[in-house]
């Protein structure tokens, strides 16, 4: 019973690693995207889950949450997809909460628009837990998702970066752990990988880091780690001082870091509808019949040399689903909340009876007037356009179909498209075109006030936030300086609100020496002028 406490498995065929060296330890998991890297992090967090061990995992993707399908944990984060939204003021709080009261602990930072304001939190989470642990001193793992993010080879110096490494040269002797996972080691900072104990290596294929595997294991690693399957790994640990190739186990929660897949997202080939409409699909049909005669015409070459005669176009049958307007829509659309912009023609239906001569009993148009029902039937060649249109808009006197006489005509909009072997007339509405909008002058000048201040907002967001850091920067100096027997390698809260607050004097005083200047040079021109 106490060998089962003390390792945990992560492969199906036993391999485990320890709980407490896990725990307290630092480790790097790597591997290209889709080799297995987040599955295998997930493995070791259920593994902890399932004993009621404490941890935390910065999520810079929300895949984590699908952990919370099987087990009790916190995620806290910056939107509202999260059971609480939080700042950097709010570090201790979680830091008690994981120590104290055991609260296994998701930060989801993918809900900071600012990125700034993300690493504001997860610098100062860390710092807290790092200082808690001093005075709990219980075994307890970070989680680190992109750790290339935070901890980079070349370009770091942060606050978020000299916390984590500080963490993986002190933290084990406080009983912190963490364990750093990433796509590329190669941008992952050196004096963090070579601090770890120890190191899953997934399949990777880039030049670059397959040298830094090859380094630091040694050997043929450099090639092997290119042929390795997804979910097999090379595992490099210090307790056992040597290199193991691991098949990990999947993990027992659903994979929310996955890419989409067209078959999740549209359903099996043969359950996906087309977005092809029935007037294209019979356009096709009619397409392919016509080929088909033209090739079974230009075979027989040796047939009669007498004239074709001419050949006549046969009326195109009428779509089954009425004209474009007619026809129901295949989305559902019930629920989105759409003004309408013009009556549908089952409400225009509904509110006015359609006349006997109405196409489809319906009103063809919005207006009173109606359409032909039904027109006489011909074995004629059907005429051009020119001739029909000639046929309905002649000086004489209109057909009797059109109604009786006084009833307006139908508009330009109103087209015929042709007419079925029954004579019927399909009718086509076009939406009227809108006329363009007149030069507006004051919404010119409305534009240009929303640009300048777009302008001026981000110009002042900038300076604030740059005041801001350089004077909690000069306040944290001044403070190590007066105060020799304070600790802390950042800034604490008192520094945050002087800097802030030293900030925000800044930016106002800088307002009104503008404004002043600006009322100066006014005068004076007005004084030139005069």
């Amino acid at each position: 019973m106490a060998e089962s406490i003390e390792r945990f498995p992560v492969s199906e065929k036993g391999y485990s690693l320890p709980i407490n060296d896990v725990l307290t330890g630092r480790g790097f998991i790597t591997g290209k995207s889709g080799s297995g890297k987040s599955n295998t992090a997930s493995v070791v967090a259920e593994e902890l889950l399932d004993r009621g061990l404490g941890l935390l995992i910065i999520d810079t993707d929300g895949e984590y949450s699908a952990l919370k399908d099987r087990y009790e944990l916190l995620q806290v984060g910056g939107d509202d997809a999260c059971d609480r939204e939080i700042t950097a003021e709010d570090a201790p709080l979680i830091a008690d909460l994981a120590l104290e009261e055991n609260v296994p602990i998701i930060l989801d930072v993918s809900g900071y628009m600012d990125e700034e304001v993300a690493d504001d939190v997860i610098h100062a989470v860390v710092r807290e837990l790092f200082v808690a642990e001093k005075q709990h001193q219980k075994p307890f793992l970070l989680f680190v998702e992109e750790a290339h993010e935070f901890i980079p080879e070349r370009g770091g110096g942060d606050d978020v970066h000299k916390m984590l490494v500080r963490v993986a040269k002190r933290g084990r002797k406080r009983g912190l752990g963490v364990v750093a996972m990433s796509q590329r080691p190669a941008a992952v900072a050196k004096d963090y990988i070579t601090q770890c104990d120890w190191l899953v290596w997934h399949r990777l294929t880039w030049e670059n880091d397959t040298k830094v595997a090859g380094r630091i294991l040694g050997g043929d690693a450099a090639e092997s780690v290119q042929s390795l399957d997804d979910g097999e790994a090379l595992v490099m640990t210090d307790w056992d001082e040597k290199l193991s190739r691991v098949q990990f186990r999947r993990k027992k929660t659903i994979d929310r870091g996955s890419t989409p897949t067209l078959e999740d997202a549209y359903g099996p080939p043969s359950a996906r509808e087309d977005h092809v409409t029935g007037t294209a699909e019979a356009d096709d049909e009619a397409t392919e019949n016509t080929a088909d005669d033209g090739d079974g015409d230009s075979g027989d070459t040796t047939g009669s040399t007498e004239d074709p005669e001419p050949a006549t176009e046969e009326p195109r049958p009428e779509d089954d689903g009425g004209s474009a307007q007619d026809r129901t829509s295949n989305w559902d659309l019930s629920d989105v909340d759409i003004e309408p912009t013009q009556p549908s023609l089952q409400e225009a239906s509904a509110e006015q009876p359609s006349p006997a001569g109405s196409v489809d009993g319906r009103q063809a148009g919005s207006g009173p007037r109606t359409e032909p029902a039904t027109a006489e039937p011909s074995t004629a060649t059907p005429k051009p356009p020119a001739q029909a249109d000639q046929g309905h808009s002649g000086a004489g006197t209109p057909p009797a179909s059109h109604g009786q006489a006084g009833e307006p005509q139908p508009d330009a909009s109103v087209q015929a498209s042709g007419t079925t072997d029954g004579g019927s007339v399909s009718r086509r509405r076009q939406a009227p075109l809108d006329e363009p909008d007149e030069y507006d002058p004051l919404w010119e000048i409305a534009q240009l006030i929303v640009y300048c201040y777009g302008v001026i907002a981000a110009t002042h967001a900038g300076f604030y936030q740059s005041l801001r850091r350089r004077y909690t920067t000069l306040c944290l100096r001044f403070r190590q300086t007066a105060f020799g027997t304070y600790q802390r390698g950042s800034a604490g809260r008192i520094e945050r609100r002087v800097g802030t607050a030293l900030a925000m004097i800044t930016v106002v005083l800088v307002y009104a020496i503008v404004a002043v200047a600006i009322v100066a040079g006014l005068n004076q021109y007005r004084t030139q002028l005069g």
